[in-house]
This record gives structure tokens, sequence and C-alpha cells, in this order.
């Protein structure tokens, strides 16, 4: 239920729905690269959970938003692009790591082109 084109919560809305038992997300959202479902909105929807939001507020209020300030992760548009190309987020983690992290148009341009686009994404 990763985060990469923000469907995490409602996927795991339907999950839950389905009777899945064990539901990933994490505090804030926070993963690697686009992130998680978010801890504190699976436990804000949940019927009957006997789960309480206060103290999920409280982690992030005192240690998840500091540290948002020094490691990036969640919505960055390279994360949306790798998803949306079906791509591994390892594309859009290098970019963001390099010197040209907000050329966008660019990094859009890099993944489509036909040198490289594997195999099974060309259209005949």
């Amino acid at each position: 239920m990763h985060n990469n084109m923000q469907l995490a919560f409602a996927n795991t809305i339907v999950g839950a729905n389905k009777g899945v038992q064990f539901l990933d997300s994490s505090v804030y959202g926070m993963g690697r690269a686009a992130g998680n479902c978010p801890t504190e909105l699976i436990v804000s929807y949940l019927k009957k959970s006997k789960y309480d939001l206060r103290p999920s507020l409280g982690i992030i209020e005192k240690h998840m938003i500091p540290m948002s300030q020094k490691w990036e992760w969640g919505y960055v548009i390279p994360y949306m692009i790798a998803g949306v190309l079906n791509e591994h987020p390892r594309a859009a983690m290098a970019q963001r790591a390099s010197e040209d992290k907000d050329k966008l148009v660019e990094f859009y341009d890099k993944l489509t082109s036909p040198e490289a686009m594997p195999t099974n994404h060309h259209s005949d």
C-alpha cells in the first residue's frame, strides 16, 4: 500500500472492507520515497476501532513534523511520475538526490524516452 499515486489510504480501506486482518501503515505516512498509508487516517476511518487517535497526533506533533523537515518523504512529483509509469521508485529517489531534483519535465522525458523504456512498455 505504498503511496506513489496517493492511493495507499484508498487501497487500505478496500483491503479492510474485504476482510484483510493486517493493514500496513505508518504514522504520518513516513516511509521510503512516497511513503505509506498514514496510520492516523486509517485509525480515524475504521468504525468500532479500539485505537485512539490522540497518541498518534502526539507522535506527529513531537517527532514526525520535526523529522519531516529534515528528511523528505511523501507526495513529491518524481515519485508520482514513477508510479504513473509503473517504474520502481529508485529512479525518483536518484532524481531527488541529484542537483536536478526539481527538473520535473526533464525527469519525465528521461523516463519516457524510447531508450529508457523496457521492452514491455513499447507499443507496436
